[in-house]
């Protein structure tokens, strides 16, 4: 047997440990040169086989119990009556390599100051010997009188094992909880545990946790298996799962897939603490990787083997979940059960509802009907008094969900109730989660399934695909019930769609093919197809649903990379969307999309883009397709309209027009007509050489617009981006315009790190003087002396350059792909430099801890692009070169 075999040779390093220590030979030294032996030795073992975790963790426990009577000897404690008691995990006989050792002292009453020094002795040198040990040094009064009062100090006697010294001493702390009526009653017990859970789930259920998430402590995690062992522990007095399927409470297959989900946490805890060194619980990005490459995940050409890893985790913690709110409800249900039942209210034949949760009306019903699995599900849709499912329906749900298989998704029946169910309003809100929640989503949609607990290793999907997927389809439907005259303006298209039960579908099925290889928008498309087809929508609908998976990224992509004020992407991007339904519903379907990916990537200026990419569309629909915008047009009324403004103003008319005349044809399809006076106003008022700065919320609300006029200069655009990169501000879009009397005038929106426009006054005039200090400055420009952040130290991305072809005034798109990193934007400017690059505009995108920008360039050399592969490759070797 592993275990006895770890334990006898470990043991062997103890004996041998013990017969070293002499009077002439240092005690700490020797200890410490065992307790890295069996560190060392252990820790081998488990790099060589995980799979025997269990047998280390209780073979660890077992040798600390020998050191710590060894060191306990050695100071001649057991003289004074005193006892060492092991308490919390490390009571249970467990320990993970860098796992708190939690020690009780039991004392006498009044002891003398030479037992306290040596006390103190004591823990020092386990202290020295790197064992993390909390210990607390009582009375047996004050333990008891203590643990009445707190129920952490409860639970941690509970666990008690008594290690070394007076053992009469102990035998009331092993007794305490014989007398179940009085000290601690499990209904006191049970709710204390209740109300522990209910404040750790609160604080690590968000978001950060998700990326980054902790073992021990996450919903699903090994404490959620501890407090099922410690609640029914103190009712049955059980030691173990065994004992719990003897009392009839447990069933057996049940306990292993518990123990079984206990396994896998250990083997990652286990690994993550060889990893970091360290008391960690976290799976940080810096230590995913090579926790994975430790338990044996591989990369393949699909997933990277630390997402399997973390693929693993994320199903093993919804296992417990299930497993531990079933047993902890059953508890509070059958074992805590009131005399008076409350009265039920009858749904139909199949099913009534107690106490707000619903339940079968008899054991038979999943057995006899099917389909009840799915109606069941309806119901909780239909009857918003539903909080939950009883315990007793839960468990009979789950031993019955295998019979959902291929023949019952071919019923037209379960079809019907299905579809029903997804296009139902109120299924997000609870009838979908807990259809997710309790595997019954995966097995009716395999296609589902196979996303559960899918992450992507990066920093810009917060969530797992199938937790995004449910984020989404709850955004809709928050969209659907923000009915507020002030409410965003997404909500307000949500609210008059036609189709919106479409949204549904599609919102289901978008990434549903993420992770098979190839393009998922495409595959989705076809799934989405199928389940339209197979369940019974109108074609025309069931094509609506398929356009919208397929071109589910199409409407950020084209806001986010593309000019939109550029007429002919307007004009390309609605002949592809077609119409006004298929306009509306993508759009809406975009916004939850985005705001479902990332808490930090929905910011007021993409919510600016999208609403005027959604506005330009809805004209050019209206005009028709076949009358396209013409830019000789659009630049004729945008100088007309500006010129009215600034005669308004008392602007010689003349001096405007002879200004314009000098500016690229562009800069009046970029501007509107009020930004367009607004900055010729300006210009012409400015009576010196000094560089004109001027800092404004952008017209669109959507962020901080900076628009500085001056002298032209080759570095300016690095060094500008430096200024604004070293203040902790987020560039989103540039423009550069060149006059032809050697003056620029440029443009760029900025950002905040929270995503919003700079609101405070000082910070506006901070950022307007370093500026303007900057433009002035003749020497080097502006380091960027931020730290990179931790997370983004933890990601490698390779430096990719992809040109497009000339646009009719010869100025391609360049986009880059890289890593972020503070003074990213100066070191890519100062490669065009090199590269001979004019810069004229440029959208910043930030995905994680990927950049996808897109530069808008051009050059005076005429054969600089002429052979693409090779501007790809100098233009990489350049921004790599600029950035190390």
């Amino acid at each position: 047997m592993p275990f006895t075999t770890h334990l006898e040779h470990c043991s062997d390093i103890v004996l041998k440990t013990a017969k070293k220590v002499r009077p002439d030979n240092p005690a700490l030294a020797i200890f410490k040169q065992g307790l890295n032996e069996i560190d060392s030795y252990l820790n081998q073992s488990f790099a060589k086989n995980p799979n025997e975790v269990i047998e280390l963790v209780k073979v660890r426990a077992s040798i600390v119990d020998q050191f710590l009577k060894l060191v306990w000897r050695y100071y001649k404690i057991g003289e004074y009556g005193a006892a060492l008691v092991a308490v919390g995990g490390y009571g249970r006989g467990e320990l993970h390599p860098e796992s708190d050792v939690d020690l009780l002292i039991l004392l006498r009453p009044n002891v003398n100051e030479k037992f306290t020094k040596l006390i103190e002795s004591f823990l020092m040198m386990l202290w020295d010997l790197r064992l993390d040990v909390g210990h607390s040094v009582r009375t047996i009064d004050e333990c008891i009188s203590l643990a009445e009062q707190d129920i952490t100090i409860a639970t941690n006697l509970l666990e008690a094992r008594f290690l070394i010294g007076n053992r009469t001493l102990y035998q009331p702390i092993g007794h305490l909880f014989d007398d179940r009526a009085q000290f601690w009653p499990s209904p006191d017990f049970y709710s204390a545990k209740k109300t522990e859970l209910q404040e750790r789930q609160q604080k690590y259920g968000d978001a950060a946790y998700n990326l980054e998430p902790n073992i021990k402590s996450n919903p699903g995690g090994l404490r959620d298996i501890q407090v099922i062992g410690w609640v029914l522990k103190r009712h049955f007095g059980a030691e173990s799962l065994a004992d719990l399927v003897e009392e009839k409470y447990l069933r057996h297959q049940e306990s292993l897939e518990l123990l079984d989900s206990e396994k896998k946490l250990w083997m990652m805890r286990y690994a993550l603490h060889c990893v970091a060194k360290r008391k960690e619980e976290r799976l940080l990005f810096d230590y995913q990787p090579k926790v994975a490459e430790l338990l044996g995940y591989e990369n393949d050409d699909v997933h990277l083997g630390v997402e399997k890893l973390m693929r693993e985790y994320y199903r093993t913690v919804n296992s417990i979940s299930e497993l531990h709110e079933m047993l902890l409800q059953h508890f509070e249900e059958v074992v805590l059960k009131k005399e008076h039942e409350e009265p039920a209210i009858t749904i139909d034949n199949w099913f009534l509802i107690r106490k707000n949760r619903i339940e079968v009306r008899h054991n038979q019903v999943f057995l006899h009907r099917h389909t009840a699995m799915l109606e069941m599900f309806l119901h909780i849709a239909n009857f918003p008094q539903i909080e939950g499912i009883s315990a007793g329906t839960l468990r009979l749900l789950r031993h019955h969900r295998h019979l959902i298989d291929q023949h019952f998704r071919r019923k037209p029946i379960n079809r019907r109730v299905f579809y029903n169910i997804i296009t139902n309003s109120n299924a997000i809100k609870l009838a979908l989660p807990l259809m997710k929640k309790y595997q019954v989503l995966n097995a009716y949609l395999p296609a589902f399934a196979n996303i559960t607990g899918q992450m992507q290793f990066d920093l810009f999907h917060c969530y797992t695909v199938d937790a995004h997927t449910f984020r989404l389809l709850k955004n809709l439907n928050q969209f659907a019930e923000n009915k507020e005259p002030d409410a965003p303006f997404y909500c307000h298209v949500m609210q008059r769609l036609k189709y919106r039960h479409l949204l549904n579908i599609a919102g289901l099925f978008h990434d549903i093919a993420k992770g098979r290889g190839g393009d998922h928008s495409v595959l989705g498309e076809k799934d989405a197809r199928d389940f339209c087809d197979q369940h019974t929508l109108p074609h025309y609908q069931g094509r609506i649903v398929a356009w919208l998976v397929r071109q589910h990224l199409l409407m950020s992509g084209t806001a986010q990379r593309q000019d939109i004020t550029d007429p002919d992407v307007v004009n390309a991007f609605a002949a592809k969307v077609a119409d006004q339904t298929h306009l509306d519903l993508l759009y809406v379907l975009t916004v939850a999309d985005i705001q479902a990916t990332n808490g930090e990537l929905w910011t007021s200026w993409k919510d600016a883009l999208l609403r005027e990419l959604y506005q330009q569309t809805k004209r050019a629909l209206r005009r028709g397709l076949e009358n396209t915008t013409d830019r000789q047009e659009i630049i004729g009324e945008t100088r007309l309209d500006a010129l009215s403004l600034l005669t308004s103003r008392h602007q010689d008319s003349d001096k405007v027009t002879l200004f314009w005349d000098k500016l690229d044809e562009d800069y009046f399809i970029r501007y509107s007509p009020e930004t367009v006076a607004w900055h010729t106003e300006a210009i012409l008022s400015h009576c010196d050489d000094s560089p004109l700065v001027m800092i404004r919320r952008h017209e669109s609300n959507g962020g901080t617009e900076v628009f500085f006029y001056t002298q032209e200069k080759p570095e300016i655009f690095a060094n500008v981006t430096s200024i604004i990169d070293q203040l902790g501000l987020n560039i989103v879009d540039a423009a550069i315009e060149t006059t032809s009397f050697g003056y620029c005038l440029d443009s760029f929106v900025v950002l905040t790190d929270s995503g919003n426009p700079i609101e405070a006054s000082y910070e506006l005039q901070v950022l307007k003087q370093n500026l303007i200090d900057g433009l002035l400055s003749k020497g080097e420009q502006t380091k960027v002396t931020r730290r990179t952040p931790r997370k983004l130290k933890c990601f490698s991305v390779d430096t990719r350059v992809s040109v497009g072809p000339a646009n009719s005034e010869g100025k391609h798109s360049v986009e880059i792909t890289t890593k972020d990193r503070p003074g990213l934007l100066a070191c890519i400017g100062r490669a065009f430099l090199e590269t001979g690059l004019t810069l004229h505009a440029a959208k910043i995108a930030t995905l994680g801890e990927r950049v996808e920008d897109v530069f808008v360039v051009s050059s005076d050399n005429v054969d600089a692009f002429s052979d693409q592969a090779k501007f790809e490759q100098d233009m990489a070797q350049a921004i790599n070169q600029q950035l190390n």
